[in-house]
């Protein structure tokens, strides 16, 4: 195919033409539950279940684990709201007393589960959804931010290159270590001052 100049070719990021169709993890339960939620997703309109059965083909660090204090910031004291959680659900030692809620999730610890439990509240799998929640309007999808987590800063562009705000994976912890840089724009004159400084 030839491209003329009022043609212009644009390559799309792969995120934007591109999308898992299964899990790429070897887990014999996740495998199941996404092609589960997928033929359900499928033969339903419900935007809540098309999210769940995306979120499942997601990777590990897209699932970022889910604190107890969040889910009770998002669905308060409401005993009709069912959170969903598509990936681990973590207890919180500055919350001790919780409201009792309806919790869906991947995994949990065991701490939670006790806490929830202690509370009158209910805690269960993916698969029992249908069973805690028959009304899919009471459905509240809950996840966390991936980039609030200490390792993002080390994610983007590499350090020192323009506008990059990426910290240096240094695991020395010297006095000549590699430290973060910081152009903002004197990129240009910094190599110029180094230039000078190797001829002289």
């Amino acid at each position: 195919m030839y491209f003329t100049s009022a043609m212009k070719y644009t390559r799309l990021p792969p995120s934007a033409t591109l999308s898992r169709k299964e899990p790429r993890s070897k887990n014999i339960y996740l495998r199941a539950l996404s092609d589960f939620y997928t033929k359900v997703a499928s033969n339903s309109s419900v935007l809540a279940i098309k999210k769940i059965s995306k979120r499942l083909k997601m990777s590990k660090s897209d699932r970022q684990p889910v604190k107890i204090s969040k889910i009770v910031s998002e669905i308060g004291e409401s005993k009709d709201k069912v959170a969903v959680v598509v990936a681990k659900v973590l207890d919180d030692d500055e919350v001790m007393v919780i409201p009792a809620v309806k919790v869906v999730a991947l995994q949990w610890s065991k701490g939670v589960k006790e806490k929830i439990e202690r509370y009158g509240g209910t805690i269960g799998t993916l698969d029992q959804l249908f069973e805690l929640c028959p009304n899919m309007d009471d459905i509240c999808l809950v996840s966390t931010n991936k980039f609030s987590r200490r390792s993002a800063k080390f994610w983007g562009p590499a350090p020192g290159e323009k506008g990059s705000t990426t910290y240096p994976r240094a695991n020395q912890k010297c006095h000549n270590r590699e430290k973060r840089i910081m152009m903002r724009g004197r990129k240009s004159q910094h190599l110029k001052r180094q230039v000078v400084n190797k001829a002289t």
